[in-house]
């Protein structure tokens, strides 16, 4: 391995004592070459602000001359950035403390991507709103202060309220709370409690959990012995859940605790549902399932789950 790749590992790993042993014997000239040298597209600086590995940024900025400004390329969920500064990327990747080091270190907050993105944009990568992130992190005094403040629950890119992303998130404060609020709707209540317990368990690998907001989902849908909100029948049952349907009413919610097979298989139901098959989550769930199954020597189910999903994956990319 070449120095300038050796240094570049270093700095994305943040392994700053094999960094400085690296450099400890070089000259000014030649480490000022390593900082502005790029492996794979990007710079040391811009891999260890990425990562966020703090005391590596301030040992390049400081004892490396590392120039500040200059972007490169870095990966998301992904997707690759070109273009990126050091600051745009540790904004994106959410480092405070970094993008405060890079800022004292006379970083621009105007530098962009090649696609005019700003460090203030990368701040929020996903589209993400502030209620999003207060979902998915479950802080629920910062959101009730949001929303006294007017903050709406708008859909992200897909189609994903506070209220569900809490509910895939398992932040059952954050569930309990919005399903309350007076922006949510009787579909929206049903739709997040549902998806909470296909979280209970998947996630949290909680059967009694799950039926508790099922059942609570269920008298949403059944008050006054009324059908208010009905489940949409499906379009056709899936041989990769052994041709299961949702249940649809209280007696068949209640068989379910005798069967926590079937409890599993209406989870992945429900979440498909839910999410609809472009939500990552939805794939992911149905692969960790057929994982479960090959551990426990049931093969054949196994597949059938990870073909489905694949397919799923598949259609997505197709679209």
């Amino acid at each position: 391995m070449d120095l300038k790749t050796a240094v570049f590992n270093a700095a994305r790993d943040g392994k700053l004592r094999l960094l400085q042993k690296l450099l400890e014997n070089k000259d000014g000239h030649e480490v000022t070459k390593l900082m502005g040298d790029k492996t794979n597209g990007a710079t040391p600086l811009l891999m260890a602000s990425r990562y966020g590995h703090l005391d590596l940024v301030e040992y390049l900025l400081e004892c490396c001359s590392a120039p500040v400004e200059v972007g490169g390329s870095v990966n998301f969920d992904g997707e690759t950035i070109e273009g990126a500064p050091p600051l745009w990327a540790a904004s994106a990747a959410g480092h405070l403390k970094v993008v405060q080091s890079l800022l004292g270190h006379g970083a621009s907050v105007n530098s962009t991507t090649l696609t005019n993105s700003t460090p203030l944009r990368a701040a929020c990568f996903d589209g993400n709103t502030a209620l999003h992130d207060c979902a998915e992190s479950g802080s629920l005094e910062i959101m009730r202060m949001l929303l006294q403040f007017g903050a709406s629950m708008e859909q992200d890119g897909y189609g994903m309220t506070p209220l569900l992303s809490a509910s895939v998130t398992g932040h059952t404060n954050i569930v309990d709370d919005l399903t309350t609020h007076q922006q949510t709707s009787p579909t929206e209540r049903i739709d997040a409690l549902e998806l909470l317990g296909a979280t209970f368990v998947d996630k949290k690998r909680d059967l009694l959990g799950a039926l508790k907001y099922w059942k609570r989902a269920m008298d949403l849908r059944h008050l006054d012995s009324h059908c208010i909100v009905c489940k949409p029948e499906p379009k056709q049952l899936i041989m990769a859940y052994d041709y299961a349907r949702e249940v649809t009413n209280g007696e068949e919610l209640d068989g379910l605790i005798s069967d926590p097979d079937e409890m599993r298989m209406q989870a992945l139901l429900i979440r498909e549902r839910i999410l609809g098959p472009q939500h990552p989550d939805t794939s992911y769930y149905i692969r960790y399932r057929g994982a479960v199954y090959a551990d426990s020597g049931n093969f054949e189910r196994c597949i059938n789950l990870w073909k489905y999903a694949l397919d799923m994956q598949q259609s997505n990319l197709d679209r």
